[in-house]
């Protein structure tokens, strides 16, 4: 009888502290909507790099049959992730169209000090070249970008040495068109009084 009484007692003992841990494990601060978008982003790190290739498959394909260029990237992240249709062509067209959608924060190290991820950032580094990445976030100090990059093959994480000419802040838009964010919230607990400290992870 004592035996059965104790096994009741740990039982109790067990369920009172291991249920509150784990409703405290659940519980966690939601990511911005631009830090949401470069986590869905990065799980396209490896797709290979092809000039004016704009074929990014579904996640569940292999990454390394996608094909896709540094605008074929960025319109392609956005498209699935946030429904919005960023022009071909030129990238003054996608500059053009980006700053109509969202806003434009800044250019040069200037507009990098005011960008967060999931910025769009333009480059014009000479009168023919053009380039345009996504804003990841900072690692050890350094600002740094995902992007369909030629001399890497593919699509990859880099570490920007040259400033961009645009910074355009897209957070309001990945927010009211994407479904990824939406449902990515419904699991969040939060607090939304509290000012807690985001939990991006570089």
């Amino acid at each position: 009888m004592k035996k059965i009484v104790t096994t009741v007692i740990a039982l109790i003992l067990a369920f009172t502290t291991v249920l509150p841990m784990e409703a405290s494990a659940a519980s966690k601060d939601p990511l911005d909507p631009g830090e949401h978008l470069v986590k869905y982003a990065k799980k396209y790190l490896g797709s290979r790099y092809k000039r004016g290739g704009t074929y990014l498959k579904d996640l569940d394909k292999k990454g390394d049959k996608n094909r896709v260029d540094c605008t074929g990237f960025v319109q392609g992240i956005y498209k699935r992730y946030a429904k919005v249709k960023l022009p071909g062509g030129s990238l003054r067209r996608m500059e053009r169209k980006a700053i109509k959608l969202g806003k434009k924060v800044g250019s040069y190290r200037k507009g990098l000090s005011k960008a967060k991820p999931g910025d769009i950032l333009i480059f014009h580094p000479g009168s023919w070249r053009q380039h345009v990445s996504i804003y990841y976030g900072k690692k050890d100090g350094r600002h740094v970008v995902i992007e369909a990059n030629s001399a890497a093959g593919g699509v990859t994480l880099r570490k920007l040495r040259n400033a961009p000419r645009s910074v355009i802040r897209m957070e309001n838009v990945i927010r009211d068109n994407s479904d990824y964010y939406g449902r990515y919230l419904d699991k969040c607990e939060y607090n939304f009084e509290d000012n807690a400290e985001s939990n991006f992870e570089e």
